[in-house]
């Protein structure tokens, strides 16, 4: 985790489940009985800004069904592979924000062209 805060910045924050624990870089929800009103709104805006999140991931995961399954690719690849998914995802949704997502299904040639283009 200290990649983590490495990489965000003084003034950003992720958003996780209750399921997360409550750290410097990470917003989590309340948990614990009779919540005054503050921490039941705070409660509510963390739970929408959480589901953006999660509908921007399963966007994501739909149309690019290789992030769907057990990952067949060196580690060492995969962060290109999915900075790549990130970058044509967003291409996407730029270009046809309205549309529905369209999903990449066959995958079977990419192992073979990705170590084509790896050393």
């Amino acid at each position: 985790m200290t990649r983590t805060v490495d990489i965000l910045s003084q003034d950003k924050r992720l958003i996780g489940g209750a399921g997360y624990p409550l750290m410097d870089w990470m917003l989590v929800p309340y948990s614990h009985q009779n919540l005054t009103h503050t921490h039941h709104e705070f409660n509510l805006k963390a739970a929408a800004a959480r589901a953006v999140a999660v509908d921007a991931f399963q966007r994501l995961k739909t149309r690019w069904a290789c992030l769907q399954k057990r990952c067949e690719f060196k580690v060492k690849n995969i962060p290109a592979i999915l900075s790549a998914c990130c970058a044509l995802h967003n291409f996407c949704e730029r270009r046809a924000p309205t549309s529905s997502t369209t999903s990449c299904q066959d995958s079977s040639s990419w192992t073979t062209t990705w170590s084509l283009l790896t050393p």
